[in-house]
């Protein structure tokens, strides 16, 4: 549920298809699985990149253009509010295959929390980390597209989840970038009781997949 402004611009990265934002580099099943999910293929999902604050994992976020991440207010608020503390990779896919310090790293200048946000439970719960130096494209780093101003996903739309969080409560992290298809859920107060009306839910009703433990 945490990341559903991620899950929204995996879905409308199709909308600007053709330009150099949106580039997917494979073809994604629909029978994927994060909790309840399965591997990416290689560098399937190129924006995707792997946030750590004093050399350790804390959050996944999304390359937004060539100098900001989009991510998590939770994953800054009560961790550090220095951005020097923070590093962040781009470009990694396989922690094994490419080795842990695979992909390229840049160092983050600036970070911005919504000035509503207060808890993940009760919405606004989005910051953004701005690069020291912009990030160099290429056929394994690339851009979202973001959606046009006012749209929205019809409810129970197919989404895209991905990141390199636990694949179950109190699990290990993989080595390999996860992904999994959930939906879009009515208004949120409506499936989570602590929830707000500021929030875009997406999941399964059923259970089954999530982006266990907001990562």
């Amino acid at each position: 549920m945490w990341l559903a402004f991620i899950v929204l611009l995996q879905f409308v990265s199709q909308f600007t298809a053709g330009q150099r934002c949106g580039t997917m580099n494979s073809y994604f099943s629909p029978y994927s699985r994060i909790v309840g999910g399965e591997p990416a293929s290689n560098y399937a999902w190129p924006w995707q990149v792997y946030i750590t604050v004093r050399g350790s994992f804390t959050c996944g976020g999304t390359l937004i253009d060539r100098q900001h991440v989009l991510s998590a207010a939770h994953c800054v608020v009560g961790i550090s509010n220095r951005p020097s503390d923070y590093l962040i990779r781009v470009g990694a896919h396989n922690m094994v295959q490419q080795g842990y310090y695979s992909g390229t790293f840049y160092r983050v200048a600036a970070i911005f929390v919504h000035e509503r946000y207060t808890s993940a439970e009760y919405g606004y719960d989005i910051s953004i980390m701005r690069l020291a130096t912009p990030v160099d494209l290429s056929d394994t780093v690339n851009i979202v597209c973001l959606p046009p101003a006012g749209f929205n996903i019809p409810t129970y739309s197919p989404v895209v989840i991905t990141g390199f969080g636990l694949t179950s409560e109190g699990g290990r992290m993989p080595y390999t970038l996860q992904q999994a298809i959930i939906e879009i859920l009515p208004t949120c107060p409506q499936v989570y009781s602590f929830s707000s009306y500021t929030q875009v839910c997406a999941g399964l009703l059923r259970g089954g997949k999530d982006t266990c433990q907001g990562k």
